[in-house]
Parts: structure tokens; sequence; C-alpha cells
């Protein structure tokens, strides 16, 4: 399990995972999708304004270097982003959510192939850099072999 602002990320830039989502370090930061689907935005920025700040956070799960070894990553645009991101993984609502979406789409389906790898983007809400709730925006599922580059 790795979990780390979307800044700090080099030891997983060199294992060269995939990922939908790509981070956008401007304005603020946000994250751009590859491929948006219908109701889903190209580009999701952070924001600040009349108290509450919005951000936005990755939960992702590759397979790992070894057989039957995953890696969880939870990373956020801040830190209290990134806090939001942990807080709704050990959430047992939310995951719970979570799983109901996942089994809900089609095999082959507008969020890729299913598999058991998969990323998550949630929005994260947030007030004097505290948590006040994360919630699920989109996720996309990775490829089945989609390991860890081997250094």
């Amino acid at each position: 399990m790795v979990v780390s602002s979307i800044r700090f990320q080099t030891l997983l830039q060199e294992m060269q995972l995939p990922s939908h989502f790509t981070f956008d370090g401007s304005q603020g930061g946000g994250f751009l999708v590859d491929d948006p689907g219908p109701g889903e935005q190209r580009h999701y920025q952070a924001m600040s304004g009349a108290g509450v700040d919005t951000s936005y956070a990755l939960l992702h799960l590759w397979p790992g270097k070894q057989p039957e070894r995953r890696i969880l990553y939870l990373t956020g645009i801040s830190t209290w982003a990134t806090q939001g991101a942990a807080q709704f993984a050990v959430d047992s609502g939310k995951a719970a959510d979570l799983q109901v979406r996942l089994d809900a789409d089609p095999p082959e389906g507008p969020r890729g192939t299913k598999g058991p790898y998969f990323e998550v983007l949630l929005r994260i809400e947030g007030k004097n850099n505290q948590v006040r709730t994360a919630s699920y925006v989109t996720h996309r599922y990775l490829p089945q072999n989609a390991s860890p580059a081997r250094q």
C-alpha cells in the first residue's frame, strides 16, 4: 500500500503503471480524464471558494510485481485530499457502494474491460485543510496484464 500526495510519486513513476487519469499540476492541481464518458468532465480542477475547498484524489489497485500480490495506491492533489482517499477506502459504506458500481458494469463496457484492477476518481471537499466529505466521481478498469516494470 502506498499513501502519498500525487506530487511525490517518483517510485511509482519508475514502475510505469497504467492510469486513465493524468495529474495536471497547473492552477492548484487537477486530473485529466483520457476518455471522458457521458456525464464526465475532461478536467477535474481543484478549487477554493466560500470557505469550502474542492479537491480530487485517486484510488488505484494494480497487480504487484509478484503473482498474487497487488499494489493499492491512495493519492490526492493535497495532503488533506490524500487523507480523504484513505477515509473513503476504509469506510465500509463507501466500499459497499463502490462494489455495487463495479458489479453493475458489463464485461466490455465504456469503463474498459472489466477485471480485478481499477482506479477510482474521488471528489474531496474540505474546510481548513480538513476533510468534510469524500465521494465517488467515476472509475476505469486497468488491463489485467498491467504488471509493474521490472527493475
